[in-house]
């Protein structure tokens, strides 16, 4: 979940690296930050919150997805954003152009090829190339 969320919020993967054995470093060591500034600063700390409450190493200590719904970022009646200050009702920041600035769908799927071991996804990342 925190690393579809991470995903989610900003384009990009958390553990994302120049080569697949650093990218498999980085997950190992829960290596990740919220980085560049630019592609979190209209993101929350609730949310933060939430990320890192589900990317916690120790599988153990990590929240089940019964637990992870209890978090307030996903139960709280008040909403968790970063007010627009364009808005003229204090709304919340468009994330969109952000998300799709920090997107690559050829670095997402890098690893989608026939020889990567995961030939069901091939067709899902031809599509979003």
């Amino acid at each position: 979940m925190g690393v579809i969320t991470y995903f989610l919020l900003c384009g990009y993967t958390p553990f994302d690296r120049d080569t697949q054995e650093l990218e498999m470093e980085a997950i190992i060591a829960g290596d990740y930050a919220f980085e560049p500034e630019e592609y979190w600063m209209n993101v929350s700390e609730t949310a933060r919150d939430f990320v890192r409450t589900c990317l916690t190493l120790d599988p153990a200590k990590r929240p089940t997805a019964h637990e992870a719904l209890q978090h307030r970022w996903l139960s709280s009646e008040t909403p968790h954003f970063v007010a627009d200050p364009n808005s003229p009702h204090g709304g919340p920041r468009d994330l969109l152009p952000t998300i799709q600035k920090g997107f690559n769908a050829r670095k997402t799927c890098k690893y989608c090829s026939p020889l990567s071991g995961a030939p069901h996804i091939v067709g899902i990342c031809d599509a979003m190339r």
